[in-house]
């Protein structure tokens, strides 16, 4: 498993080249598009982080939290088929973790009705720990 790869990018962006380095962190599952593996990668320049199918044919990006840890659930969202993961946050949220898919699962319209997001809280309670929004 690579933790830290470099990867630098040339974006064009309105007839202007502009250089983006990455840095890849960790794998969090498979792409729903391809079924290559999904990506952390932090740039280096603005610190951001998202999640990046490997495939470089396939256009899958999304934007993922700037701070606070990121750990796999090892679930997938049903709607999006997205891999589920866990944010503890940071400040003042520190002990309330959520669920992110490619959007925070509480934005979803099917968050209270969504078994994976249940699964997780319950899973939190049983750790004593008060989750986001429940």
């Amino acid at each position: 498993m690579l933790l830290f790869e470099e990867k630098i990018l040339n974006i064009d962006c309105e007839n202007t080249q502009s250089l983006l380095i990455m840095r890849m962190l960790k794998e969090i599952g498979e792409c729903p598009e391809c079924g290559c593996s999904l990506m952390i990668y932090k740039t280096k320049n603005t610190y951001r982080r998202f999640g990046k199918c490997e495939n470089v044919e396939c256009d899958i990006s999304y934007g993922l939290p700037k701070a606070g840890s990121i750990e796999t659930s090892g679930l997938k969202c049903p709607k999006t088929k997205f891999p589920v993961l866990i944010i503890r946050a940071v400040g003042r949220n520190k002990h309330r973790p959520y669920s992110w898919g490619k959007t925070p699962c509480f934005d979803c319209t099917q968050f209270d009705k969504c078994n994976v997001v249940k699964d997780l809280v319950q899973e939190f309670k049983e750790e004593e720990k008060e989750v986001y929004n429940h």
